[in-house]
């Protein structure tokens, strides 16, 4: 049966049971048909499921106006003060009065320099470099060399010196909800051969973490010719998919924050999570089917790639991810018995443009016994349209 008419059945079951809700099915039934361009250059199709957003980078209209600030500084001080103590020395020409009249003379002959004095850039330069702009980026903070870089959480101990309104604001700071479909974009795959697509049931903010019921749709097809071997193969690699991506079918998981920042250069975010729930076919009759439990570390980061023109206007981000975990099942992961648990370590790397990803890198390790069924690497491209 066709991997597309496969999936649909698989998720048509899944319907049944209430674990998938029917606009969920809509939106996979499209990928499945997205699938002749997508173009897998080794082995199986392979996912890494991230479950932290990373805060979205800082706008174009503020990175320029930053440019345009430290260029004038530099302009106004001149070539004889050193980098490091520009900002001091600004500083203290903010603070004097006497220094009005210099400073919007500069400003009127730094901005005419760049733009005719009748065009828009000429004014938004003059109000980027006038007194009161310079007074409220720099004033006298001793973090004015860094004001487009935010720590938004920074806590060595999951949990712990961190509150409720920091995790909100990273959220906010990260998109809100759609941040998740960028932190989620390496988790749906689907190849000449598999599919794996993660559906959240529920997804919300519990005090100082994140809260989710996650399940994991998979669909294997095996070249194998025998009937048996054939469904062994496909269960076994459905196994894996799941408990390297979700930690098993159906999770409720707990992630906890544990690192964020958001920049002009690059945005990054970290945490841990801990899920437990069922491993193996959550409908119908299926005597492989236990509890799971997992716990995994993620970190992950945005690093924006701007358009040529100066003007700070982003054109792709390229997003790099880590993270490894261990997942425990009550069942051995494998038909043919054996290892009831499975490490794993995995490295992405993809293009995002137009919130899509154009082509990705996925690197993934695990422990002795599931290298077959884990492709060591595994390049996706997207065609462009």
């Amino acid at each position: 049966m066709p991997i597309d008419a496969r999936l649909n059945q698989d998720l048509s079951e899944d319907r049944s049971g209430g674990m998938v809700a029917a606009s969920d099915i809509g939106v996979l039934r499209r990928c499945v048909a997205a699938v002749a361009i997508l173009i897998p250059l080794a082995g199986p199709s392979l996912s890494a499921q991230f479950n932290l957003p990373v805060p979205v980078v800082v706008d174009a209209q503020r990175v320029a106006r930053e440019d345009l600030q430290k260029l004038f500084i530099r302009d106004f001080l001149g070539a004889a003060v050193a980098r490091t103590e520009r900002i001091a020395s600004m500083q203290v020409k903010l603070s004097d009065s006497g220094a009005d009249a210099e400073l919007a003379d500069s400003a009127k002959a730094f901005c005419g320099r760049r733009d005719a004095a009748t065009t828009p850039e000429h004014a938004a330069c003059i109000a980027a470099v006038s007194k009161d702009s310079l007074v409220g980026r720099f004033g006298t903070s001793t973090r004015a060399e860094r004001p487009l870089s935010t720590r938004l959480i920074g806590t060595p101990v999951p949990g712990f010196f961190t509150s409720r309104a920091d995790v909100s604001d990273y959220l906010r700071s990260s998109g809100g909800g759609t941040g998740f479909t960028i932190a989620s974009q390496f988790a749906a795959n689907i190849g000449e051969n598999d599919a794996y697509v993660v559906s959240s049931i529920v997804r919300g903010q519990v005090g100082r973490a994140l809260f989710s019921a996650d399940q994991a749709s998979v669909v294997t097809t095996s070249d194998e010719t025998d009937a048996a071997a054939r469904e062994t193969d496909e269960s076994d690699r459905a196994n894996v998919l799941r408990a390297i991506n979700n930690g098993g079918t159906l999770v409720g998981r707990l992630t906890l924050p544990m690192y964020a920042r958001s920049g002009s250069t690059m945005s990054s975010a970290g945490g841990v999570s801990v899920a437990l729930g069922l491993l193996g076919a959550v409908t119908g009759d299926a005597p492989r089917r236990d509890g799971a439990g997992t716990v995994s570390g993620e970190y992950s980061m945005a690093i924006p790639v701007r358009d040529l023109s100066g003007n700070g206007s982003v054109v792709a981000d390229l997003l790099v991810g880590l993270r490894a975990g261990y997942t425990y099942s009550g069942i051995p992961i494998l038909v043919a018995g054996g290892a009831h648990d499975l490490s794993y370590a995995q490295l992405a790397v993809g293009l995002r443009q137009n919130n899509a990803l154009t082509v990705s890198v996925l690197a993934s390790f695990v422990n002795k016994g599931f290298q077959d069924y884990v492709p060591r690497i595994t390049v996706n491209f997207t065609a462009r349209r």
